[in-house]
């Protein structure tokens, strides 16, 4: 009969360490996996950034981590030096990432892309989305290229209107 009560509150004491064990998993939030094994620290200057995981988990560590250096230096510098460098403007280089880039940037970078803004979404900014995210990864591309293209097939249009 000890035996059996032995075994019995042995069961009991399992059950109790696997529903526990069950509450405290589902306790932790989806942005507490997302972020597992991320980290960011300040070392002599440089901010470092550890990401791991899938192309959408590295994107949203990213996000994440980095949330206020994107949003309030990366994008305001990158938009004012097309505005005031580049003489275009931000909307211009949407358009351009939207035709040309974003339909050949490959699922996996569209992914992590997406990630970026979920993770800078789960630290409070909006506004932010997918093609934002690529005109920063595309636009010193644009500026280069597509701009400087652009500009010389409308002088040549202009010319051989003049003829």
């Amino acid at each position: 009969m000890k035996d059996k009560s032995n075994l019995s509150l042995v069961t009991i004491l399992a059950a109790i360490l696997v529903f526990a064990s069950v509450l405290i998993f589902c306790s932790c939030s989806k942005e507490d996996n997302l972020l597992a094994g991320s980290f960011r620290k300040e070392a002599d200057g440089w901010t470092i950034v550890h990401v791991e995981g899938n192309p959408h988990q590295l994107g949203y560590q990213h996000g994440y981590l980095l949330a206020d250096e994107i949003a309030n230096k990366v994008i305001p510098n990158v938009k004012f030096y097309i505005k005031n460098v580049l003489s275009s403007d931000w909307e211009t280089f949407r358009e351009v990432v939207k035709k040309i880039h974003w339909v050949k940037t490959p699922e996996e970078y569209q992914q992590e892309i997406q990630g970026i803004v979920d993770g800078l979404s789960a630290k409070g900014i909006k506004g932010i989305d997918a093609i934002d995210i690529a005109v920063l990864n595309n636009w010193l591309q644009i500026a280069w290229s597509y701009l400087p293209w652009s500009k010389a097939q409308e002088i040549a249009r202009a010319r051989l209107a003049d003829l």
